[in-house]
């Protein structure tokens, strides 16, 4: 048990598959067995006090990001949207067609300037050459791509100017049977920087504050949270055997929140939280272990796309995208969400690497 924790140790605010971790150049892989737990089940009372505050939980106040044209328009570069940065009448198409974004200039991403994936597929591999840079508008956007390769900048916030808009980022890419594998990422090389930065979520996991039985609706947390309804949480398993398809992790979307006094945890303030679906199985905390809830959802998400990445239900394994930073190169990632990211048995193919 602990997973959670032995992140937080390191950093916050990322998600990595269904783990709270940072995101960090270091590649390599690993994998969860056998998680055990040996606490019986104690029927301990729920705390008392329940009661609304609409008040959150205070983290670090961040200035409102602002778009290209004040805290995050990379400096010495005019401005201009997606769709004037190509000649009259000749924007990039998708269907897999590679962009180069124009010289010297930061091109402002909205989402009425992208094509719809659905009529004509995901771009190619988009390029920001060295003197350019690619901006994310702080509206909500879904970029389909192939990759994106940074020679200059990409960005999508910053640590002090975070993203209050949803930005999710769908890398494509098929396992070839045999040759090259595609790009299917994020590259950063030398001379380029990225900066990806949503709201702070704090914390990012918490503990349960009292026991959970099969059929509840309502969960009670140690922490005072600034979680909001229509996110994603998991309740992760308490019991004996935890394994890769076979487990009780369970994931639910908040429908409803309030705050209440932990009896059970020194008279603290915590947060009470409402599930859109009854929880199928029980989970414990007892005065030796409590178990966690982790926030999943993120303003950013950088995903592998469904269609090519899921994991085979047969050899367990899975072909997502990927963040690397080369030598020369800066990578600052903060407040995402990375889903169907890494590849099973690939090596360097990691959710964020360094090379």
């Amino acid at each position: 048990m602990g997973i959670l924790q032995r992140c937080a140790e390191v950093g916050r605010n990322s998600t990595y598959g269904f783990v709270t971790c940072p995101l960090t150049c270091v590649c390599g892989s690993f994998y969860f067995r056998d998680i055990v737990a040996s606490t019986p089940y104690l029927d301990l009372p729920p705390p008392q006090a329940v009661y609304d505050r609409p008040e959150r939980a205070e983290v670090r106040k961040q200035p409102a990001f602002a778009g290209a044209d004040t805290c995050v328009n990379p400096s010495n570069r005019t401005t201009v949207v997606w769709s004037d940065a190509w000649a009259p009448g000749s924007p990039p198409t998708g269907d897999g067609v590679d962009v180069v974004l124009p010289d010297g200039v930061a091109v402002l991403v909205r989402q009425c300037d992208l094509q719809d994936v659905d009529a004509v597929g995901p771009y190619g591999m988009i390029t920001i050459p060295a003197s350019s840079a690619l901006v994310f508008d702080n509206t909500t956007i879904h970029l389909h791509a192939h990759g994106i390769i940074v020679r200059g900048a990409l960005v999508g916030g910053t640590a002090t100017c975070r993203r209050e808009a949803p930005l999710d980022i769908t890398l494509y890419g098929a396992k070839p049977a045999s040759g090259p594998l595609p790009t299917k990422g994020i590259l950063v090389e030398a001379g380029g920087v990225a900066d990806i930065h949503g709201k702070e979520y704090a914390p990012t996991w918490t503990r349960l504050a009292s026991n959970v039985m099969p059929g509840a609706r309502r969960i009670y947390l140690q922490d005072a949270t600034n979680w909001e309804v229509g996110q994603r949480i998991m309740v992760v398993t308490s019991a004996f055997f935890d394994r890769r398809n076979n487990h009780q992790n369970e994931f639910r979307t908040i429908t409803a929140i309030a705050r209440h006094v932990n009896d059970l945890v020194g008279g603290t303030e915590g947060t009470t939280i409402e599930l859109d679906e009854p929880l199928s199985f029980p989970h414990y905390a007892g005065p030796e272990y409590q178990t966690e809830v982790a926030l999943l959802s993120r303003r950013v998400r950088i995903q592998g796309a469904a269609a090519d990445s899921e994991m085979d239900p047969d050899t367990m394994e899975g072909f997502g995208g990927q963040i690397k930073v080369f030598g020369g190169g800066v990578g600052r990632f903060s407040g995402i969400h990375a889903l169907r990211m890494g590849a099973t048995n690939e090596i360097g193919r990691c959710v964020l690497g360094c090379a």
